[in-house]
């Protein structure tokens, strides 16, 4: 007596077309309709992440990767779901029309794998970014060496937001905004009020703690809140401040500072920024390191 099971597909031949082209492993072992709910299914969700990154409004960072497991997930299903399929099968089971490798082949001709991956990389090229912090100008909120994911703006930025944006071709700041076009920003001995209103503070700290910048060895810590985003900011305690006046922000610009309010390079030195010049709005904090290595409590971080 013969136990052999007579397997006409082969489980490694299906688990390598899944790996290289979605959907079409399962096509193989004669499940076409599956196969193809498999491919669009993996093709959309490889804008999942991107798409929790523009719509989170809390944990961003660690929404993003779960995003991403789900995606690789279920990418990684498909495999092993397309060889099992191929195990399974056997002559009695296997449908006429997959008898024949034309269905594959063609599948494999007609799956624009290529194509949807070029355009995958241009989608996210256009639609999120990475930066890494080179100074101390964001201090507390970003700090040298931390990573964070910019999503690029689809509509005006908002007051309290943090808007990275281009300088020049080699230079990229990252500053909160304090003002859009058609406010009135004043700023009289540091402190800074839109429309006649001082922006809300609360005192929370002075500490004499010098982890980042040598030359700023005494901080006064304060609570900040612009519209409905609520910060930390800080203010060297032994620096010369002069009064001074800002009018009306023009259309289409930003008014933006930094949250180390004495040691930052924005608005009040180079004037309010085109919008156009704005490339997207700092989310999460991916990463971060620093001479004595990775700073684990900063990985997966929200950013205010």
């Amino acid at each position: 007596m013969n136990d052999t099971v007579d397997r006409p597909k082969h489980p490694w031949v299906a688990a390598l077309l899944a790996l290289f082209f979605p959907g079409v492993g399962h096509v193989y072992t004669g499940r076409f309709l599956f196969g193809v709910g498999v491919y669009l299914a993996v093709m959309g969700s490889i804008f999942l992440p991107l798409a929790t990154a523009a719509i989170a409004t809390a944990y961003v960072a660690q929404a993003v990767i779960v995003a991403f497991a789900v995606s690789f997930g279920l990418y990684a299903y498909q495999i092993v779901s397309a060889a099992r399929s191929a195990y399974l099968q056997t002559a009695s089971t296997l449908a006429g029309w997959a008898r024949s490798p034309w269905p594959t082949v063609a599948m494999v001709l007609l799956t624009p794998a290529l194509s949807v991956s070029v355009g995958i990389e241009a989608f996210f090229h256009a639609n999120l970014s990475s930066f890494v912090t080179p100074s101390i100008s964001m201090f507390p909120t970003l700090i040298p060496g931390d990573r964070f994911f910019v999503v690029k703006l689809g509509h005006e930025a908002s007051p309290g937001q943090l808007v990275a944006y281009r300088v020049d071709a080699e230079r990229v700041y990252v500053k909160r905004v304090i003002a859009v076009g058609g406010d009135v920003v004043e700023i009289r001995d540091g402190r800074i009020s839109v429309n006649g209103s001082p922006i809300p503070r609360r005192a929370l700290e002075r500490t004499v703690a010098r982890p980042y910048e040598p030359a700023q060895p005494e901080f006064d810590v304060f609570q900040e809140t612009l519209v409905d985003v609520t910060y930390r900011v800080v203010w060297d305690a032994h620096a010369a401040r002069q009064a001074s006046l800002y009018g009306t922000v023009p259309p289409e610009h930003l008014f933006v500072v930094g949250d180390n309010r004495d040691h930052s390079e924005d608005s009040r030195h180079h004037g309010p920024i085109p919008i156009v010049n704005a490339i997207g709005v700092a989310r999460a904090i991916f990463f971060s390191s620093g001479p004595a290595g990775v700073r684990w409590d900063r990985l997966f971080t929200d950013l205010p």
